[in-house]
């Protein structure tokens, strides 16, 4: 069974344990053989079984323990896959593998100081682990602790001369310390395969940006476009087709440009009976929204969320989730509410432990803003504006995790158009529902931070505090910034940016055309 297990002859595998699990049912060796194959089938409900099976006949297995927490990983249960990990390495603390995994999802649960911990953990078990070299390298990078990176990295290249991985954190530390020539010599001269390992495509996915963004800085922008299409070529092709869905998106903002009429909205009765006032931060990704928050998060009475998803969950909870489900918001009581915006207040307070104001930052809560509205009628809205070219030329150089929103964003004339949806929506909220709002201009806040924050300040009710302009110490201070502006929040006030979409004009013109008329909407011509 474990040769043709280990000769990748899965099925045969299968079969042949299966049948000596009759004879020894009581074997944990091909009950966690079994749990394997149907593993690499990705079939995750039939592995858990027989990895719980395996761990019930051996409660002290540490392979078992770790395959079973693979397994519950695979059906979204990351808390129990962190505690059964913690066994297994408790039996077995050199197992490297573990202590990796545990530092991945400690990553995904935005636990940064902890993944940095498992991912050093996982080369004491061993050091010659390329794998936790390379995540210990990109988490320290997305920390931006470039220190800590450089000093890793000589010993990796003590380690490992020559290595392509070292060659690649060698060229991304140049290139964030702006050693733009050296960085390019440095990263064209190695490449990952994109027929292995995933983490080798991800490497190469990393490798191809960051001389995109090279090309980018030396003014090579046709190179530089065509990189960042090819990296978002990679990035479609080693994420499973099934983990998203543009489509799913699309349907989203047109179920609910057709839903928000004055009719509709004219049936919502009774009226909501909630008093608090949190604000959301919404936009489309790439309008600022980063940096803006860091200048809140220097307020002492201001409590930002990064990016969560309790806003979609306090909706989804409402049942309200597709075209047909979206009438449901004219038949909730004063008491469903309540509950609902008590659960949501529950987990901000959660994620921002304290009394100060709440700001909601999510750029993709503009397209549910209705619904979150429903629940919260006094939220104090924030819209972020950039110039819409800027916006959809900056998504478009992002390497997003694909999800049905970004997966929008992989292709400059699908992004506009997104762009194009999402902004239909703003406006139609604003004629159809009555909210405080205000608009903040990227822009302004780069031109003059001194005078384009305090009336926001005021907005939210507060007194204004000097201290939050000096947003590279705010940034500094945060262990790990959760977006794909990481590396330019902590940087001085810079204006490089600003127009950045007239170097690509003739290579964006179908963009430009959908876009032209925001561009004139939030005065940008």
């Amino acid at each position: 069974a474990k040769t043709l297990f280990d000769s990748g002859q899965l099925k045969k595998a299968g079969n042949f344990a299966y049948t000596l699990l009759q004879q020894y049912p009581g074997d944990v060796f091909l009950t966690n053989m079994l749990g394997s194959v149907y593993a690499a089938h990705k079939n995750w409900p039939e592995a858990l079984k027989y990895y719980r099976k395996a761990v019930r006949k051996e409660p002290r297995n540490a392979l078992a323990l770790y395959n079973l927490a693979v397994a519950q990983f695979s059906v979204d249960t990351i808390e129990d896959a962190r505690k059964t990990l913690l066994k297994s390495l408790k039996i077995d603390p050199k197992n490297d593998k573990a202590w990796r995994f545990l530092g991945d999802l400690y990553n995904k649960e935005n636990d940064h100081e902890q993944a940095i911990s498992c991912y050093r953990k996982a080369l004491e078990a061993d050091p010659g682990s390329i794998e936790a070299a390379s995540s210990l390298m990109s988490e320290l990078e997305h920390a931006n602790d470039l220190d800590a990176l450089a000093h890793y990295l000589d010993e990796f290249q003590d380690r490992h001369p020559n290595h392509p991985v070292g060659a690649l954190f060698k060229g991304l530390l140049l290139a964030r310390r702006k050693d733009y020539a050296p960085a390019r010599e440095v990263l064209e001269q190695v490449s990952f395969s994109l027929d292995f390992q995933k983490q080798e495509r991800n490497l190469e996915m990393r490798r191809v940006q960051v001389l995109a963004q090279i090309a980018d800085k030396q003014g090579r922008y046709k190179v530089a476009f065509d990189l960042f299409a090819r990296m978002n070529d990679i990035r479609k092709e080693i994420t499973p087709p099934m983990a998203y869905d543009p489509a799913r998106q699309q349907e989203k903002m047109a179920a609910h440009a057709q839903y928000y009429t004055p009719e509709n909205v004219g049936k919502w009765d009774p009226l909501s009976k909630v008093a608090d006032r949190p604000a959301f931060m919404v936009g489309f990704p790439r309008s600022g929204t980063t940096l803006l928050d860091t200048f809140l998060r220097g307020h002492k009475d201001i409590e930002v969320l990064e990016e969560t998803g309790i806003a979609a969950a306090m909706v989804q909870k409402l049942g309200v989730h597709s075209r047909d489900t979206l009438p449901l918001l004219e038949t909730l009581s004063a008491g469903q509410m309540q509950k609902a915006a008590e659960g949501y207040l529950r987990a901000a307070r959660k994620l921002a432990p304290g009394d100060g104001v709440i700001v909601d930052r999510n750029p993709y809560n503009t397209q549910i803003l209705g619904d979150i509205l429903r629940v919260f009628p006094k939220a104090r809205v924030i819209m972020a504006v950039r110039d819409p070219a800027d916006v959809v030329l900056s998504c478009y150089m992002q390497n997003f995790v694909l999800n049905d929103a970004n997966a929008l964003l992989t292709n400059i004339q699908d992004a506009a158009k997104a762009y194009d949806s999402t902004m239909k929506l703003w406006v139609q909220y604003q004629e159809v529902l009555d909210f405080d709002k205000t608009v903040i201009r990227y822009e302004d806040i780069v031109n003059d931070a001194a005078a384009t924050l305090p009336p926001l300040v005021d907005f939210l009710g507060l007194e204004w505090d000097p201290a939050m302009l000096d947003h590279q110490k705010t940034a500094a201070s945060r262990a790990r910034i959760n977006t794909a502006s990481y590396a330019q929040v902590v940087q001085p006030i810079y204006k490089s940016a600003l127009r950045r979409w007239e170097n690509y004009a003739e290579l964006m013109p179908e963009a430009l055309e959908i876009l032209t008329p925001w561009r004139a909407y939030f005065g940008y011509v």
